[in-house]
């Protein structure tokens, strides 16, 4: 029965692929601005992802696979942006 359960968590840890950030647009941008965030596996439900700036999370507007749209929080920087998706981790450079 174990077996089983490790198996089953193994191959459904192969199936979720960690999110990659590409591009951030704009490149610069005030606190309260609406940003895009393109990558590749985002979740299409806003609820799975998260979006900090410097440590701040972000006010995810809409998300798509391949796009999160994110208003920048008070008080922070404008980098490092990290998203975090289905418990995996992308940071912009």
């Amino acid at each position: 029965m174990n077996n089983r359960i490790t198996l089953v968590l193994f191959l459904a840890s192969l199936m979720i692929a960690q999110p990659t950030i590409d591009l951030i647009e704009p490149t610069f941008g005030e606190m309260e601005s609406i940003i895009t965030i393109s990558g590749e596996n985002f979740s299409s439900n806003s609820s799975t992802n998260t979006v900090f700036f410097s440590g701040l999370g972000a006010n995810i507007l809409n998300s798509t696979e391949n796009e999160l749209v994110v208003t920048v929080p008070h008080g922070t920087y404008y980098s490092p942006v990290s998203v975090y998706t289905n418990g995996l981790y992308a940071s912009s450079s």
